[in-house]
């Protein structure tokens, strides 16, 4: 497995992470001399300042920082953020992105997949550890590279538009007012978005704004009227149909502390708690305590 693992030169996994769901998590100013590191958004909203330019990610971004590159990186929006990650060193194998900064989007959720098996398999103590780490590393390296909006305009331009949308939230946001903040029509704009993020921009607005309410129902106490407000989700009701279509159960779940299954008393039936309530009568009781438990005859078909 050693003779395998060397002669294929497979990128190598130094070290792999994952950032818990947090508010107000940061990284001081830092750089890797030797090495580079893969970011992916599982929820939240991160933004890195590197090379002079300022990157934001939501949910689904992919971030590649180059080695040798300093950087600085907060999560933002108000919203806890959760994050995995992997540092590598490219292998003579391995593709190449290149030496400067990339955020793109895991459109497929593959990427997001790939990190967290790998991250499952650390520490990788044996050499199989390590080769299945590594050749899922250059898997995920092939999917962002083979990306067809790969560091491409159409994706800069998506992220302006996702960037315009998580700044807007509380506002009654359309389609045409998004697509004109980037200056295209709304169709193109809702075709070149669709092809980049692999999803209509209105629904991801959806998310976005799904997200920021449940940040908000774990975070604050805010009454769910003042959240849907901050969210642009109109009102408590349409808050409530909206969280529950994208998340599965309702936002009052979020702040209800959940009951642990065994401490969960069983149903019963009205009648069988009243009967076990009677107590059965001793013999010699009066007659009439006796036929309060006596069963109702039968009656005889006629």
């Amino acid at each position: 497995m050693q003779e395998l693992y060397s002669a294929c030169d497979l990128p190598r996994v130094l070290y792999t992470g994952h950032i818990a769901p947090q508010a107000g998590w940061s990284m001081a100013r830092h750089q890797h001399d030797d090495h580079h590191e893969i970011i992916v958004v599982c929820q939240g909203q991160i933004e890195t300042h590197i090379a002079g330019k300022i990157l934001r990610g939501g949910p689904g971004s992919v971030l590649f920082y180059p080695r040798r590159l300093a950087h600085q990186e907060a999560g933002v929006g108000g919203a806890v953020l959760e994050t995995l990650f992997v540092g590598f060193q490219a292998g003579a194998a391995g593709l190449s992105l290149g030496a400067a900064p990339i955020i793109s989007f895991d459109q497929s959720g593959r990427i997001q997949a790939l990190l967290r098996w790998m991250h499952e398999l650390s520490p990788a103590a044996r050499t199989v550890q390590q080769v299945t780490q590594a050749a899922l590393l250059q898997a995920s390296l092939y999917e962002l590279a083979s990306h067809p909006a790969f560091n491409s305009p159409a994706a800069q331009v998506v992220h302006a538009a996702t960037q315009y949308m998580r700044e807007h939230l509380a506002e009654p946001l359309r389609l045409a007012g998004v697509a004109r903040a980037v200056y295209l029509s709304p169709f193109h704009f809702s075709r070149l978005f669709r092809r980049v993020a692999g999803q209509s921009p209105m629904r991801f607005l959806a998310k976005c704004r799904v997200e920021a309410a449940h940040s908000l129902l774990r975070s604050s106490t805010l009454p769910m009227k003042a959240i849907a407000r901050r969210t642009g989700l109109s009102d408590p009701f349409h808050f409530s149909r909206t969280f529950r279509r994208m998340v599965g159960y309702p936002p009052g779940r979020v702040r209800r502390p959940s009951v642990p299954a065994e401490t969960q008393q069983p149903r019963r039936s009205p009648r069988a708690s009243r009967s076990r309530n009677i107590p059965a009568p001793r013999r010699g009781a009066p007659r009439m305590a006796r036929m309060a438990h006596a069963k109702p005859p039968r009656r005889k078909k006629q």
